[in-house]
């Protein structure tokens, strides 16, 4: 086609045909730009199809890390519910001196647990998103209830888990003093049971424990309810998409 607007152009100048050379030569140039716009247009589009394609390949990790995340927190907050039963039981059974039995061994291991469920939370999918840049997210809202999520919620958790792992020496230590580990599952036993029931610093300490998993624990089930509506928010998009 190029070439036909060529020859005419060239046919016409030479034939002095000024007016008629000028429309040949403007509806050259039209259909050249006209061709450019066309294929600028073409590479938006694939340029577009492509964001579109890394945009719903970060957004299915960031589900898949989120789905993750749910397990982690149920498991984690299950644990902190037994370990919370076994605080009272402990706890009831130094305030009314009961008697020793063997049932208290397992007890005795739970009780003394302090939660640490969110240093397990993944962050893989996230970590993809910041790696591919926050601007492939389209969607503003979306992009900021994620980021607020991992950086804010998650963050808070991470502050509260950090707080009470201060403690972690000082009973680790009260362990070793007063505690036996079975050679077998997941027990301890007093060294000297009758001095426990008297000792005050043991009591006070497991009231500390309990009362640590409480506030962690109100963390994780704060984290768990963002993280099944973000989840949400999320596979909305990837339908949307």
């Amino acid at each position: 086609m190029l070439r036909f607007f060529s020859k005419t152009r060239y046919k016409l100048a030479a034939e002095n045909k000024v007016g008629k050379y000028l429309r040949y030569a403007v509806g050259e140039i039209l259909l050249v730009v006209i061709g450019i716009l066309i294929a600028l247009q073409v590479n938006n589009w694939n340029e577009e199809r492509k964001a579109g394609i890394r945009e719903n390949k970060i957004l299915n990790e960031v589900r898949e890390n989120l789905e993750l995340n749910i397990t982690i927190f149920k498991t984690m907050l299950r644990w902190d519910q037994r370990s919370d039963f076994s605080s009272e039981v402990i706890i009831s059974a130094i305030e009314n001196k009961n008697e020793y039995n063997d049932s208290l061994e397992v007890h005795f291991a739970w009780a003394l647990d302090q939660s640490s469920g969110g240093s397990l939370l993944s962050f893989v999918g996230y970590e993809s998103l910041k790696n591919s840049g926050f601007d492939i997210i389209q969607n503003d809202q979306l992009k900021n209830e994620i980021v607020s999520l991992f950086e804010l919620i998650y963050g808070n958790l991470q502050y509260r888990i950090d707080r009470i792992g201060q403690t972690y020496s000082i009973i680790t230590q009260m362990k070793l003093e007063r505690l036996m580990r079975k050679p077998t599952d997941f027990r301890f036993s007093p060294y000297d049971y009758d001095s426990l029931l008297e000792d005050e610093i043991f009591l006070s300490w497991l009231y500390t424990i309990k009362n640590n998993r409480i506030w962690i624990s109100g963390s994780m089930e704060e984290s768990l309810l963002e993280t099944e509506r973000v989840l949400q928010l999320v596979k909305d998009e990837l339908k949307e998409n």
